[in-house]
């Protein structure tokens, strides 16, 4: 049983390195292949998954609705995948959104731009220039994703619990080392103290998807916080009754056995000055 999260630049060879943690016939991957069936699962557009999959958003996206509803079911993909207490997510913003929960092995794969370069002129039969423009578009797009939807510094080892360079490294040699860490004693006593943190969120989250977009109540920066069975319902709406439809909504969801709502009348005012 193991989660674990892989981010890799491209050329750094860590889509092979996924390919060969998958084998694992315990170990489900979620990337943007199987993200689309999730979506579609879902009854979410697939139109949202292509235009911010792993990618800066425009300037007039960036003040979408879209934008918002893509982050709250990649979310709920993300939980959902990790409360089966063994997933591979490849990139998606994961080590951001599991960020906290131990037990979870955040990895970064990276390697110099002049290895990325060489790797991807001999894969794809390009030349040198060609090899850079899409190193730096991908660079900018995954950078520009992490920035805009979790405001941070996508290439921060700070975000990462390893970070591999595969300069002088086989993407096999890599994989055994991630392998030998994930079946080490410390790590699977942190797995142990995950499951109720990862059960939490995931209840929180159906929470959300339910005021916000089954019954479609118009809270404003709603958070739910679920601990055990008890969910904590926080945000703001201009509507009053608004706060008790969303405590009704709240407490029919599966699992929910009390509410306990915070969320704040804030009347609209209008001045004439």
């Amino acid at each position: 049983m193991a989660i674990l999260t892989l981010s890799r630049s491209l050329g750094s060879l860590g889509t092979q390195m996924a390919d060969s943690l998958q084998l694992r016939p315990d170990l489900p991957r979620l990337d943007k292949s199987s993200l689309e069936s999730v979506f579609s699962d879902y009854g979410e557009e697939l139109e949202n998954l292509e235009r911010y999959d792993e990618k800066r958003p425009s300037f007039w996206d960036n003040f979408s609705s879209h934008k918002d509803r893509y982050l709250h079911f990649l979310k709920t993909a993300i939980y959902e995948f990790a409360g089966t207490g063994s997933a591979l997510i490849v990139g998606r913003g994961a080590q951001v959104v599991l960020a906290g929960i131990p037990g979870v092995l955040k990895i970064q794969v990276t390697a110099p731009i002049q290895v990325r370069r060489e790797r991807l002129m001999k894969r794809h039969e390009i030349d040198e220039n060609q090899a850079l423009a899409m190193i730096r578009q991908s660079d900018r797009e995954r950078s520009g994703f992490h920035r805009i939807f979790f405001n941070v510094e996508w290439d921060s080892p700070d975000l990462y619990d390893l970070v591999i360079n595969t300069r002088e490294m086989e993407a096999d040699t890599a994989v055994t080392m991630i392998r030998s860490l994930i079946e080490s004693p410390p790590f699977r006593e942190q797995a142990q103290q995950q499951k109720q943190m990862i059960l939490d969120l995931i209840l929180g989250h159906r929470v959300a998807t339910a005021i916000l977009y089954h019954a479609r109540i118009p809270i404003q920066f709603l958070d739910t916080e679920a601990r055990g069975g008890k969910v904590i319902l926080r945000g703001s709406t201009v509507i009053r009754a608004d706060i008790d439809r969303a405590t009704r909504v709240a407490a029919e969801v599966g699992g929910v056995d009390r509410v306990e709502n915070q969320i704040q009348f804030v009347p609209m005012t209008f001045s004439m000055g």
